[in-house]
């Protein structure tokens, strides 16, 4: 196996087409080494949830989309670190954004001055594709004794090209060959259930007959939902009963109106946590302190705001403050 060297990958830079997201910290070509490119982690995390039993890998095909139940998104401003403790696993992505040309593979490998303080990246993924475009993810462990402060644009990671024997012919860019999941990664929690999810959903609930136009018109509207809208997704077809969904457009249709009632429910939601916190909370706490008649109904009114308020505040904790996406719009 051979590694491209500095000059030829100067050469290809180009058709890497690498990018940043921020206008102060661009791709800087002294980040090209002698035959590796250094790649800084990005502002986006992912955190594992504390769960209440074990991963189950031998889920149902329905149920595939688990891998991102297990995981929170965070997203750092560039000047606060996450913190890896000994032992933990935390999912992080390359900062820069590339392609890879379909003349080579990538590798990419922990940087040995970060390996030996016991942090570990990417190891178990670590070739990439010809033709590949996105974000790299980045499995990030911590082997040392002590926790680890890890800040936004570290770079931690390297990526080596490797060139093929010829030219692929049909490269990573080629779905209905390869089935491809992870072009334009966003680098997080795995995808790979989303294609198989909606070819499952088509053949179980509609057609045994596989139309792959009307399969494809499934997906295009379903990624454009988020993780929850995926979720609810699969709630709404646990509650339908056999044989009330008969074709394509009349699943998008039924899930479109639940998804705007779901919308509603939202921001009705929102209006009760402003509501809690501007004026009922204030409002039932003076009535508390400086009325005498009718206490009882005082003290209940303020345990019921108090803890509607609550549940809705934490809720919004949970979600990192991220705002939904609803399918409420068909294609």
């Amino acid at each position: 196996m051979s590694y491209l060297s500095h000059k030829d990958i100067m050469r290809i830079l180009p058709e890497m087409n690498i990018s940043t997201s921020l206008l102060d910290h661009p791709f800087n070509e002294s980040q090209v080494k002698v035959c590796s490119i250094d790649i800084r982690c990005d502002r986006i995390f992912w955190e594992q949830r504390k769960l209440a039993g074990p991963i189950d890998l031998g889920a149902s095909v329905l149920m595939e989309t688990s891998p991102r139940r297990y995981w929170r998104k965070r997203e750092l401003e560039l000047s606060r670190p996450i913190k890896l403790n000994p032992g933990q696993m935390i999912l992080g992505r390359t900062y820069e954004r590339f392609r890879i040309p379909p003349e080579f593979a990538g590798k990419i490998t922990a940087r040995s001055s970060y390996a030996r303080l016991g942090i570990q990246t990417s190891c178990s993924c670590d070739i990439i594709n010809p033709g590949w475009e996105g974000h790299v993810p980045l499995e990030i462990i911590n082997n040392c004794g002590n926790p680890i402060l890890i800040y936004p644009l570290t770079p931690l990671a390297q990526i080596f090209l490797i060139p093929l024997s010829s030219t692929a012919d049909k490269d990573y860019t080629d779905r209905a060959k390869f089935e491809s999941k992870y072009m334009n990664d966003d680098g997080g929690p795995s995808y790979w259930w989303r294609d198989t999810m909606v070819r499952q959903l088509y053949q179980e609930y509609l057609s045994k007959r596989v139309d792959q136009e009307a399969i494809d018109r499934l997906k295009k509207n379903f990624d454009k939902l988020d993780d929850e809208g995926v979720f609810r997704l699969e709630r709404f077809i646990s509650l339908q009963r056999l044989g009330e969904i008969t074709n394509v457009e009349d699943l998008i249709y039924r899930f479109v109106r639940s998804e705007v009632k779901s919308q509603r429910k939202y921001q009705a939601m929102n209006w009760i946590r402003r509501l809690f916190l501007g004026a009922l909370l204030p409002t039932s706490l003076g009535s508390i302190f400086y009325t005498e008649r009718f206490n009882i109904l005082h003290w209940s009114f303020f345990s019921i705001t108090f803890l509607l308020g609550l549940y809705e505040f934490c809720r919004w904790l949970r979600s990192q403050g991220d705002e939904p996406r609803f399918l409420t719009v068909a294609e």
